[in-house]
C-alpha cells in the first residue's frame, strides 16, 4: 500500500513540476545535516548486505535556502538508486558528499558498482526510461530528480566514474 501511494505522489509531483504548479517552500537549513540523516535513514538496509553508505563532508555545515522536502526526496531516490543498481561482484560502497564548490552546494552520490552505459547516460532522466527494464519502477524517480532540482534552481548530472561506478551530482545555488 505505501509503494503504490509513493507512486502516485510521485506521479502527480512529476506532473505539477512539468506544468510548473509545484510550490516549493524554501528555508535556511544545514545541507550536511540533511545528507547525514538519509544516510542514517538508509544505514540499517546496509546491514547484512554487501554494501556500505558513508558521508563525506567539506565543512560541519553547509546552510542553504531551499525546500527541505524536495532536497531530501532527491536524496532519497539516488541514494535508492545506488543501491539497487551499484551493486557488483565485490562490495558495494557508496558515498554521499555535500561541499561548496565555484559558487554552488553539491550533493553528490556515488558508487563503485558497473555504471552506467554511455549510450545511455543522455536518456537517464528521461519520464518513464529504465536502463534496465527487468528492474521495479516506472522510470519515474531521476526524471522527479531533474525536474525538482530545476524547482530548486538546481540541476543535476550524471557520469561514470574513472574507477567505476556512477556518480550523481546535484548543484544548487548558494545563497
Amino acid at each position: 500500500v505505501l509503494q503504490v501511494a509513493a507512486l502516485v505522489k510521485s506521479i502527480l509531483d512529476v506532473s505539477r513540476m512539468e506544468n510548473g504548479l509545484l510550490e516549493t517552500c524554501k528555508g535556511g537549513l544545514d545541507g550536511v545535516q540533511v545528507a547525514k540523516d538519509i544516510v542514517a535513514q538508509f544505514t540499517p538496509l546496509s546491514v547484512g548486505e554487501s554494501f556500505s553508505l558513508k558521508t563525506r563532508v567539506q565543512a560541519e555545515e553547509i546552510t542553504l535556502q531551499t525546500d527541505r522536502g524536495l532536497l531530501t526526496r532527491i536524496l532519497q531516490n539516488l541514494l535508492a538508486n545506488a543501491i539497487k543498481h551499484g551493486r557488483s561482484d565485490s562490495d558495494t560502497e557508496i558515498e554521499v558528499v555535500v561541499e561548496r564548490a565555484d559558487g554552488r552546494i553539491c550533493f553528490s552520490v556515488s558508487d563503485n558498482g558497473p555504471g552506467i552505459p554511455e549510450a545511455e547516460l543522455d536518456k537517464i532522466f528521461t519520464k518513464f526510461y529504465q536502463v534496465d527494464n527487468a528492474q521495479k519502477g516506472l522510470g519515474l524517480g531521476l526524471t522527479f530528480c531533474k525536474l525538482a532540482a530545476a524547482a530548486l534552481d538546481g540541476e543535476i548530472s550524471v557520469s561514470n566514474r574513472a574507477q567505476g561506478g556512477a556518480s550523481f551530482c546535484l548543484s544548487l545555488p548558494d545563497v
